[in-house]
């Protein structure tokens, strides 16, 4: 069970990324496909109310390869970079965009456990409007969204008006 906050007319979701965990503000996003959070070195980078992801810091982070089963199930949205490694692509319809490395890391979901070995983009070009949000939690029905990648064979979530002084939740598999 995630609680969900709200910015900017959308929901946001408090989730630990990395090894030690750090937690993020992310866009919980039925339409996207991938997930991903602003990453050092970013440039350019949009504001954000939490630090920036350092991935150097964190001792799960892992780049995935071109040939891999994540990097090619974002087809045609990645392209092969240096050192073989996936780079991601997610544009969005008010054209706000993220580029960066796709990868492997240990996502938590507050005091409900984490799950090792989640790809998740790695934000290293990006501007638009997320709000103060870290960036998004791909909720969409494909391979990398995060459904499908913590194996949960079903979500709910329980939005209360924007102006509520209650939480909304996320639920996996309840």
């Amino acid at each position: 069970k995630t609680p969900l906050t709200h910015s900017e007319g959308g929901y946001l979701a408090r989730i630990g990324v990395g090894q030690p965990v750090k937690e993020y503000y992310l866009i919980a996003d039925t339409g996207s496909q991938i997930n991903w959070l602003q990453c050092l070195p970013c440039d350019p980078c949009f504001n954000q109310s939490d630090p920036i992801f350092d991935p150097s810091g964190s001792s799960s982070y892992s780049p995935l390869s071109c040939t891999s089963q994540q990097c090619t199930a974002l087809s045609p949205d990645y392209k092969c970079g240096q050192n073989n490694t996936c780079i991601y692509r997610a544009l969005y319809w008010d054209n706000s965009v993220s580029i960066g490395e796709f990868a492997t890391e240990t996502v938590s979901f507050g005091s409900s456990g984490s799950v090792q070995k989640v790809a998740i983009g790695c934000g290293l070009e990006n501007q638009g409007r997320f709000g103060k949000a870290a960036g998004i939690l791909g909720l969409g029905g494909t391979a990398v969204g995060i459904p499908s990648q913590i194996q949960a064979k079903s979500f709910s979530y329980y939005l209360v008006d924007l102006d509520s002084s209650s939480s909304s939740t996320l639920e996996f598999n309840s």
